[in-house]
């Protein structure tokens, strides 16, 4: 597992319960997506799996290390983390230093150093930023920084927490090409997101979150189809998974719901702009 959590409960500084008492198992090579509306715990709980949170009850382990105060550095070395905001983990005088930060920081040789922050910047198509200070670039450009700056450390497990928000088509498109082949050597991606339409078409596994507790883990077709569950949750269901709802087929991307419309077979989208004009 990539991930194991028993009874792990934690509480803010100003009483606010955050995680209720939460169990689950994360599988290893795979893209897990972390759902729920604002307050659920999906950032509280992600802060745990690199130790920004300690367990307050409970226990976690990350890829076999127990995420202890003790640990630390063994957890860290393999888990890279992704913060919502990119100004959270940006701070050295340019981008360069920034992305090499980590390895130097972990005691790659200073060849090793720049090699890995030049590979990971040009993965995220920002080498030509190299020199620029952080403090001047695009919330984009910031945001395939930080990206750049957990790449560069080649974690085994990449934690994220909302890594898509503040990139345009490409970088986006860009960005999951990168994770793709991150899973692809067999490594683990653990998000949380509110695009429930690309966690449709692109997560392995999905859980969902309400108030501080895990209501479902599982594949993400199953999961995302689950009426009363969403409902639970109070999240809307992926927009193809309604548009497809009375049909055998059941594509997950536009890509491959287009083939299907081209086909001629399709009529969904006929009963539905019926249903419309009859209103």
């Amino acid at each position: 597992m990539a991930v194991t959590i028993k009874e792990l409960s934690y509480q803010y500084p100003d009483g606010t319960t955050g995680l209720h008492s939460i169990s689950v198992k994360m599988a290893r090579g795979k893209r897990t997506a972390i759902l729920g509306i604002n307050g659920s715990g999906k950032s509280t709980l992600l802060y745990h799996l690199n130790g920004t949170f300690l367990p307050q009850k409970g226990e976690i382990i990350v890829l076999d290390e127990p995420v202890t105060k003790n640990n630390l550095e063994n957890v860290r070395k393999k888990v890279g983390f992704l913060f919502d905001y990119p100004d959270h983990q940006l701070f050295a005088t340019t981008v360069a230093r920034d992305v090499a930060f980590g390895p130097r920081n972990y005691r790659f040789s200073e060849e090793e150093a720049t090699k890995a922050a030049e590979t990971a910047m040009t993965k995220v198509g920002i080498m030509e930023l190299k020199e620029k200070p952080p403090y001047q670039l695009s919330l984009g450009q910031k945001k395939r920084t930080a990206i750049a700056g957990v790449l560069a450390m080649n974690p085994d497990l990449i934690v994220c927490d909302e890594p898509f928000s503040g990139l345009d088509t490409y970088a986006e498109e860009q960005f999951k090409s990168v994770l793709d082949e991150w899973i692809n050597e067999g490594k683990s991606l653990i998000f949380s997101t509110h695009d429930i339409d690309m966690v449709y078409g692109w997560a392995d596994e999905v859980v969902i979150m309400a108030e501080g507790k895990i209501l479902e883990i599982g594949c993400a077709e199953h999961i995302l189809n689950n009426k009363e569950l969403m409902q639970r949750a109070k999240l809307r269901r992926p927009i193809l998974a309604e548009i497809f709802e009375d049909r055998t087929e059941k594509p997950r991307t536009t890509f491959e719901a287009l083939k299907y419309i081209k086909s001629g077979t399709f009529d969904s989208l006929k009963k539905i702009n019926s249903k419309e004009e009859k209103k």
